[in-house]
């Protein structure tokens, strides 16, 4: 054994490479351990390796490494785990029951994307994004279009959902609700057919109206605030003279809301004549100690039409706030 060069007293175990074999001492011979072997080609009824050594890599295969492809007529059992760089299965049945509730869990995950080229079959719900997918299945029955929903089959199996609601179809199955309705269209009112909201018939309310002004078929009612603190002649109101006539106005003005500060309260009429004239009178006044001021009009013209003003001449420069419901009559 000097010649191939034997370790002189092994221990038990004690292993020796001569060439592509590992010999191990036994306590009384060197017996082969394991042995590298190359076969151009070779027929085997049974190969046992009992080597341990786990695989890491293709090249680097643990117990049995295969450069080239390997075919196997019959099963294949692993118990560890089986990696695969790309692969091709002509059948390939998952019997794992494990549902699944995440990306990660079920008895298939798998970590890329997948692609189907032909029918897919699911005995569960489908999720997409943790949501559960809607499709035909999802029906008891075929799905109908009603009222307000519009289903067209655009083909290739997509049906197109389209909301044909309309303020007449739902307020066919229901007219009435306890909830706050609000327009925000800005729409002028000149008219019985103009506006945010045109309604044909009567409006009924159990409760106040609040509006800027109201136009009526001949006319219109509206009210307006202002301050004045000064003794010269100010303009507290206009109307145009294309539009409206005459003009019937109740003014209240206050100074404020002491035991000293004065107010008054008068009623004016007010009409303007095809000349180019117009005239007022003070019907009625009521004050607390002293009239306040005096009122007139005067026409004037702006661009192609004229306007109607109303002013205000105060007795003193305290501040006042004018407050002007006005009715006005159209030509």
């Amino acid at each position: 054994m000097a010649i191939l060069n034997f370790p002189v007293n092994p221990t038990l175990g004690q292993t020796h490479v001569i060439g592509t074999t590992t010999y191990s001492w036994n306590g009384s011979a060197w017996v082969i351990q394991s042995k590298v072997a190359t076969f151009n080609s070779t027929t085997i009824q049974s190969l046992i390796i009992t080597t341990t050594t786990n695989a890491i890599s293709v090249s680097n295969g643990g117990a049995l490494t295969v450069a080239g492809g390997a075919a196997i007529a019959g099963d294949l059992f692993i118990g560890g785990s089986a990696n695969f760089s790309t692969s091709s299965f002509l059948s390939l049945n998952v019997t794992g029951t494990t549902e699944s509730n995440s990306t990660n869990t079920g008895a298939l995950v798998v970590t890329g994307g997948i692609g189907i080229g032909g029918n897919l079959y699911i005995g569960g719900t489908l999720f997409s994004q943790g949501a559960p997918v809607l499709t035909t299945a999802s029906f008891n029955n075929t799905p109908q279009d009603g009222t307000d929903i519009d289903i067209v089959d655009v083909g290739g199996g997509i049906l197109e959902f389209n909301n044909i609601s309309t303020l007449q179809s739902v307020t066919t199955r229901g007219a009435s609700s306890n909830r706050q309705i609000t327009l925000t269209n800005s729409t002028i009112s000149t008219g019985t057919n103009s506006g945010a909201l045109v309604v044909t018939g009567g409006i009924a309310s159990n409760n106040n109206v609040s509006a800027r002004s109201y136009n009526l078929q001949y006319g219109n009612i509206s009210s307006t605030i202002q301050t004045v603190s000064t003794t010269s002649a100010t303009i507290i109101d206009s109307f145009f003279f294309s539009q409206y006539r005459s003009a019937k106005y109740i003014v209240q003005i206050s100074e404020g809301s002491s035991l000293t500060d004065r107010s008054q309260t008068s009623e004016l009429l007010a009409v303007a004549f095809n000349t180019g004239t117009s005239s007022l009178v003070e019907y009625a006044s009521v004050f607390s100690t002293t009239d306040l001021g005096s009122f007139d009009t005067l026409m004037n013209n702006i661009g192609t039409d004229t306007v109607v003003n109303l002013y205000f001449i105060s007795n003193d420069s305290v501040p006042k706030t004018i407050k002007i419901i006005k009715t006005l009559i159209t030509p």
